[in-house]
C-alpha cells in the first residue's frame, strides 16, 4: 500500500481527493479497448466493404484500502466519495502513474469491501470509472510549453526526443507533429483549434494526408480565421459558406503543411494529444 495521488477535475476546479481522504491505493487496471467494425454489404458482391473503426469506451479501474480510527467514519468517508465522484456532468480523472493523461468520465462505479474491518486491515474500496470517449487525451495542448518542469508533460507521451516541436508558424511551409497513437479527426469529436492570421485567400494543404482548407473571401492582416474542429469562423463569426467545408485532419507523426494564397503569416495549432 503507498499513498499514489489522484485528481477529480471538474468545471468548478481540481480536487485530489488522496489528500482529502485516508485512500492507500493497492492497483489500477485498464480494460481493453472494443472496436465496433463499420461495413456495407452489397447484395450479389462478394465480401463486405470495410468502413472506419469506431472505438467503445473502456473502464478504468482504481483499487484502495480505506483505514480509520473508527467505524462511524468509514460513513463520513463513503459520503464523501459519493460527493467527489459522482456528478450530474462528465469530469476528468488524472492519477500519479499516468500523471500526464486526462480520463474522460461519465459515470463511476463504486464498490466497498470489508468494511468491517476500517479500524484494522482496512476497507477496500473499488472505483471503476467509464472512460466514455474510448481514449485518453494529454493533459497538455500543443500550445503549452513544451518542458518536463510544467508538470504538464510526461514520459510515455510518445514525445520525440532531441526533436523541436513547434505549434507556431510564420513560414508558408512548415511540419506538424502529432504525437497520438491515433488520427486527430474532428469529425471523431478530437479537439483541433487552427487559428490563422494573414493578407489574402489561404488554402491550407496537409501534404501528409491530402486534407485542405480554402477561405474564398480575401482576409486582412488584422482578421482572424479559426478552424474549431469542423467549424470555421471569421473573427468569431461562422464563415463556412465562404469556405470549400474542408476538415484538417493530422496523421499520427510528421504532417507536412504547405499554405498557399497568402503572405505576412501565423498560424497556431492547438490540440491534445490522445492515445489509445
Amino acid at each position: 500500500m503507498t499513498k499514489v495521488w489522484m485528481d477529480i477535475i471538474k468545471k468548478e476546479g481540481t480536487i485530489r481527493i488522496t489528500d482529502q481522504l485516508p485512500l492507500y491505493f493497492i492497483h489500477e487496471h485498464e480494460s481493453d479497448w472494443q472496436a465496433e467494425t463499420n461495413v456495407m454489404e452489397n447484395s450479389g458482391i462478394d465480401g463486405l466493404i470495410p468502413g472506419k473503426n469506431t472505438f467503445a469506451p473502456f473502464t478504468k479501474t482504481f483499487t484502495f484500502v480505506v483505514k480509520t480510527r473508527q467505524s462511524e467514519l468509514l460513513k463520513m468517508v463513503k459520503r464523501e466519495i459519493k460527493k467527489l465522484v459522482g456528478s450530474r456532468e462528465s469530469y476528468f480523472v488524472r492519477y500519479e502513474r499516468e500523471p500526464g493523461n486526462l480520463f474522460a468520465i461519465d459515470n463511476v462505479k463504486i464498490t466497498w469491501e470489508n468494511e468491517e474491518k476500517a479500524m484494522f486491515a482496512g476497507a477496500v474500496l473499488t472505483l471503476e470509472f467509464n472512460v466514455y470517449k474510448g481514449y485518453s487525451e494529454s493533459w497538455a495542448t500543443t500550445l503549452d510549453p513544451m518542458l518536463f518542469s510544467t508538470n504538464k508533460w510526461a514520459i510515455g507521451l510518445n514525445l520525440p526526443l532531441g526533436e523541436d516541436l513547434s505549434y507556431i508558424h510564420t513560414d508558408k511551409t512548415f511540419r506538424i507533429y502529432n504525437a497520438s497513437t491515433d488520427t486527430i479527426d474532428p469529425r471523431m469529436r478530437h479537439k483541433l483549434t487552427i487559428a490563422l492570421s494573414c493578407e489574402g485567400q489561404p488554402t491550407l494543404t496537409n501534404e501528409t494526408t491530402g486534407d485542405y482548407f480554402t477561405y474564398y473571401k480575401a482576409l486582412k492582416k488584422t482578421d482572424v480565421l479559426v478552424l474549431s474542429g469542423v467549424y470555421p469562423y471569421k473573427n468569431d463569426t461562422h464563415c463556412g459558406k465562404d469556405t470549400n467545408h474542408g476538415v484538417i485532419t493530422l496523421a499520427t507523426g510528421w504532417n507536412e503543411f504547405e499554405l498557399t494564397g497568402a503572405e505576412e503569416i501565423e498560424i497556431k495549432f492547438d490540440f491534445p494529444f490522445v492515445y489509445r
